[in-house]
């Protein structure tokens, strides 16, 4: 560390994502935004001017290489996750990574062997796992008026109209599985707490193999039971959260933004709802950037275990290689 009570930041790559974590790092006084990397040298240099970081490296492995350097945030597409994150800690960096953390299960379980051995933290960026409102839905769920979870049904789909879009090649990772189905698999894990004893999945691929839509079904016991639809072929999000006693019906749950967003509640005989708000002061990104930049400075580990990541991924890989192909054939 540089500083005893600051994290240097660098991003590798200056993706749109960037935009949600460069003021978070900004605006927390003990992380400082230090460098940024792209494979275009002047590019990483525009931006650095344009974003307010101290440095700007024209190669990836220049960011790393800097001993100023004390974690890193990849935002690169998710087939290069692997590589980085294993040079990232190679040169003794803490990585938060955007998610899909990678594309197999068998790579995170390289990267925590790697990262407990170094004694660094590595952690899949699941920002929505930390704001207000996300918490208030787990907390409802798993409360006696909604009562013992029964089904959980949920989709996200996120337009992908552009074909050279990096979520539309297949070198670079899963496509809607990668981008989108993720959020889906990790929100019914984590509202029922366990792993599914099994699962089934149907997936559209397009000409080039990359997942465009999937339908999936998590079988967490006999009376337990999730169903997922995800699709870059439409937009918006929705999911319903069934138990014994009542039900909730939610609006955009990714929602990690700032201001006041509200779910219903409706008891099992329809005698009963109610509109649950939720305030937030901060968005999610915010939450995460603060909770693994204390994790570093802390010496402790962040909120979001790598374990949680190998049970995301293990349903995620099997369903983009395994899933049942759909078509208008049938």
């Amino acid at each position: 560390m540089t500083q005893p009570d600051k994290v240097n930041w660098g991003i590798l790559s200056t993706a749109k994502i960037n935009r949600a974590v460069i003021p978070a790092i900004k605006d927390f006084e003990h992380s400082n935004l230090f460098g940024i990397a792209s494979r275009d040298g002047k590019k990483a240099a525009a931006y650095a001017a344009e974003h307010g970081f101290e440095k700007s490296y024209g190669t990836y492995q220049a960011l790393l290489d800097d001993p100023k350097i004390d974690a890193v945030y990849i935002s690169m597409p998710n087939g290069m996750h692997y590589e980085w994150i294993m040079k990232a800690l190679d040169r003794g960096k803490h990585v938060l990574c955007e998610k899909s953390i990678t594309t197999r299960a068998d790579e995170i379980r390289e990267i925590k062997r790697v990262a407990e051995e170094k004694k660094l933290w590595v952690m899949e960026g699941f920002m929505y796992r930390y704001h207000p409102f996300f918490q208030k839905i787990k907390q409802y769920a798993q409360s006696s008026p909604v009562g013992e979870i029964q089904n959980i049904q949920i989709s996200r789909a996120a337009w992908q109209r552009n074909p050279q879009d990096i979520r539309l090649q297949p070198e670079l990772g899963p496509g809607v599985m990668g981008d989108v189905g993720c959020y889906c698999l990790n929100f019914c894990r984590t509202i029922i707490g366990s792993e599914p004893k099994s699962w089934d999945a149907h997936v559209r691929y397009n000409e080039r193999g990359v997942d465009m839509e999937a339908l999936i079904r998590l079988f967490f016991s006999a009376q337990k039971t999730a169903q997922i639809f995800c699709s870059f072929t439409t937009n918006g999000s929705f999911a319903s959260i069934i138990g014994t006693n009542g039900r909730l019906n939610i609006v955009e749950p990714f929602w990690v933004r700032e201001g006041e967003r509200e779910f219903l509640y409706i008891s099992d005989d329809g005698q009963k709802q109610e509109r649950i708000k939720v305030a937030a002061g901060k968005t999610g990104h915010a939450l995460e950037i603060e909770d693994f930049t204390m994790a570093v400075l802390e010496n402790r580990p962040p909120y979001l275990p790598l374990d949680d990541s190998i049970g995301n991924l293990t349903i995620l890989q099997d369903v983009v290689e395994n899933g049942k192909p759909l078509s208008d054939a049938g």
